[in-house]
């Protein structure tokens, strides 16, 4: 069942619906205002403009992340093809000195 979940980036309010676990929406509350002490110093005012700016640099920094992450992880599944590969190749030789 979705509830109502508010989050808070500066002095501004964004209210969503959510049927994510209590926790996981806690850390996403955590990483915003992680992220928003992170940036919050770029914004020149509290206007608009300023909170839009917070959020694109925010916004860039999840992306930025997420590629990272992708590239780690698509290296790691490069390693363990690699590894299975040698593994059938190690195989395959102990078989034939068995043999």
């Amino acid at each position: 069942m979705k509830r109502k979940i508010t989050i808070t980036i500066g002095r501004k309010n964004y209210s969503f619906l959510t049927d994510e676990s209590k926790e996981k929406v806690q850390r996403i509350k955590d990483v915003v205002a992680e992220d928003y002490e992170k940036f919050a110093h770029v914004i020149e005012s509290t206007d608009k403009k300023g909170v839009d700016d917070l959020l694109i640099l925010m916004l860039l920094n999840h992306i930025s992340k997420e590629i990272g992450y992708e590239e780690a992880l698509r290296e790691q599944k490069e390693k363990n093809e690699r590894l299975v590969v040698e593994l059938e190749r190690m195989k395959t030789e102990r078989g034939e000195i068995a043999g």
